[in-house]
């Protein structure tokens, strides 16, 4: 009996040993996306994700013991073991903060269906030496590598177009760069202070080295751009021998003039013929400069190339070249042969810019004391951020209408008496778009307010324009039809009347109402000659040329035996049919009908103007006078008018 006591204790003593061990080889697991899980074995101190699709996004490591809530990696309390990452085939993405501060991971192995490495994904993992891009990247988030201190060589796929801030930031021992065609752009400290990195080439596909891209790169001597024109920051290569061994003169980085140092005074510079491009701030506060010479093989000259350049006078550029109308930090004209300067201090409070003037630079009042900007005729272009620093600056030019501000870098309209840069002719029409221009501009980088664009912005223009203040002095305060003639208005559809009288209840004339529509069509009517199809339209009449347009695109047949009948009101059933018939022409749906039978006064609706009506009320352009009533036969105000053209174009 003892001896078989002893020996079960002796069994189970040599079984704890086993059980000890076993533990310490445990596997855990868990999901990190919705088809993806992961595993970690704590013996290899290796970690496996598996399954199809996207990564989630993960919470950076520096809250993830903070006690708050968020969303953190499942694998979090071994980041400081894993020393192996394989991630297998049929993921797509890894997600942001994954593997952050991974500081003994040395082996990761990726997958060729990858598409997307997440911001800080692998940043603080010390000791990665080597890891191999799959070709189908098309995504390296912010700091992605960043203080990858060990990382030696990298090669960056064609689809990843731009490599963001900070991507390969810090990543000391990095020694070779290799840059597939199809890549265009560094951003800022995208290979700063990697200071291993002794050269690096570009591949043809190339555009754009960010700001400080590779900043402190303190051995890197050679710099290999493609044969084109290369937008170049002045201080992608600040701290670096290539940047601190540059000669005075012009300085080079291939074929982009990069910057200029001042040694002996010198007045009038000559780009040399072959450059491609000219560098921003090129030749910033280069104080003894007159005139600037630019060839005509230069494709790019980039933004600030002039800034702080007080006694230039002239850029002398190649007449045919349209490359040269984006000069920031001053006024000028398109060919540059008269620059304006804004006077900095506070010596002066406004300013007369010459009549011949077309653009406003970005910037070009920064640190201005001006306040008051008289334009002339000449201008065409203000860009976005012209005011940029600027608390308030008035633009205005020599006629009656209200004025134009700028505050801040956003285009504003203020109620004032001080002239405006709209202009009209002796019909009452708007002859200048400039505050068009603007507005399209500023919310959509584009200089005008082309047919094209108005299928792409248009609702964007409506919604700017919705909230600001109307100008006419009869729309004044929160009147129903305020917006909308201030809308309408601002667009140069309808113009007002002497001393801003917009005559919200005067009927509006078949004449007025099919400019109107032209205009809200974007019809070039100088195309349009009057061809004489109606006795009552003569061919010198101001709106002959609308007439024409309304025919010839199926608006309008006239009122029948040859007449047009342009000095009839317009009634609200006819204002339909026009519209219905403007949509047709510009493609749009005119499916919707509305039921208007619950209209006691729908027998009064002339029988070719029904379908219309119900389009029209469908569309919500046209409401009951009433309840019960649609009033068809009813003339349509200019005040109802302008609301419904809002609405139309919405």
């Amino acid at each position: 009996m003892k001896t078989r006591i002893l020996t079960i204790i002796l069994s189970l003593l040599l079984i704890v040993p086993i059980i000890t061990t076993t533990s310490f080889a445990e596997k855990v697991s868990g999901t990190c996306g919705e088809n993806l899980t992961w595993e970690y074995d704590t013996e290899t101190k290796t970690l496996t994700v598996s399954g199809e699709g996207d990564m989630e996004d993960f919470f950076l490591v520096l809250y993830e013991n903070s006690g708050g809530y968020g969303n953190f990696a499942g694998w979090k309390d071994y980041r400081g073991e894993i020393e192996k990452l394989v991630v297998e085939e049929g993921v797509t993405s890894i997600g942001d903060n994954s593997f952050s501060n991974c500081v003994k991971l040395t082996e990761v192995s990726l997958p060729q269906t990858l598409t997307r490495i997440g911001r800080n994904a692998f940043n603080d993992c010390a000791l990665l030496e080597s890891i191999d891009l799959p070709d189908g990247l098309t995504e390296i988030g912010l700091s992605a590598f960043g203080n990858c201190t060990s990382l030696k060589e990298i090669t960056i796929p064609g689809g990843v177009e731009e490599l963001p801030m900070s991507a390969f930031g810090g990543c000391a021992s990095l020694e070779t760069l290799n840059i597939s065609e199809g890549v265009k752009s560094f951003g800022r400290t995208a290979f700063g202070r990697c200071t291993s990195l002794k050269s690096v080439d570009f591949p043809e596909s190339f555009e754009e080295i960010g700001m400080e891209a590779f900043g402190w790169c303190t051995a890197l001597e050679t710099v290999n751009l493609p044969d084109k024109a290369v937008t170049v920051h002045p201080t992608a290569f600040t701290e670096t021998p290539l940047y601190d061994n540059m000669g005075e003169g012009i300085n080079y980085i291939g074929k982009v003039a990069f910057r200029y140092i001042e040694g002996e005074p010198e007045s009038n510079i000559a780009v040399p013929e072959g450059t491609r491009a000219i560098a921003d701030y090129c030749f910033s506060e280069c104080g003894n400069i007159k005139s600037v010479t630019v060839p005509s093989s230069v494709e790019y000259l980039g933004p600030y190339a002039f800034d702080k350049c007080p006694a230039l006078e002239s850029i002398n550029v190649d007449d045919g070249n349209e490359n040269y109308v984006s000069v920031d930090g001053i006024a000028y004209t398109k060919d540059m042969k008269t620059l304006v300067r804004f006077p900095q201090g506070r010596k002066a409070n406004s300013l007369d810019l010459p009549d011949s003037i077309e653009i406003l630079g970005a910037s070009c009042l920064k640190d201005s004391a001006i306040k008051f900007v008289r334009i002339g005729d000449g201008l065409q272009l203000i860009k976005a951020d012209a005011t940029a620093g600027c608390d308030y600056v008035l633009l205005y030019c020599d006629c009656r209408y209200p004025a134009y501000t700028l505050k801040g870098d956003k285009f504003k309209v203020e109620i004032n008496t001080e002239p405006t840069i709209i202009k009209y002719d002796d019909q009452g029409n708007v002859t200048s778009k400039t505050y068009t221009q603007q507005i399209m501009y500023y919310y959509s980088d584009i200089p005008t307010v082309g047919e094209d664009d108005w299928d792409r912005y248009g609702d964007l223009i409506v919604r700017t324009l919705w909230n600001y203040p109307c100008h006419f002095n009869d729309c004044q305060g929160k009147k129903w039809f305020s917006k909308a003639a201030a809308y309408c208005g601002y667009l140069g559809y309808m113009s007002g009347f002497e001393k801003l009288i917009f005559s919200p209840d005067t009927e509006l004339t078949r004449a007025q109402m099919v400019q109107i529509l032209a205009k809200v069509a974007g019809a070039d009517l100088d195309t349009y000659e009057p061809s004489g199809g109606f006795a009552d339209v003569a061919e010198d009449a101001w709106y002959a040329n609308a007439v024409e347009w309304a025919v010839q695109n199926g608006i309008t047949s006239g009122t029948g035996e040859g007449k047009f009948s342009p000095e009839d009101p317009v009634s609200r059933e006819q204002l339909a049919v026009f519209l219905k018939a403007m949509a047709v022409m510009l493609g749009y749906d005119t499916s919707d009908q509305a039921d208007i039978e619950g209209y006691s006064d729908k027998g009064d609706i002339s029988e070719w103007a029904v379908d219309a009506i119900r389009w029209a009320v469908g569309k919500g352009l046209i409401t009951g006078t009433s309840e019960t009533t649609v009033s068809p036969k009813l003339t349509a105000t200019r005040a109802q008018t302008a609301v419904i053209i809002m609405m139309f174009n919405r």
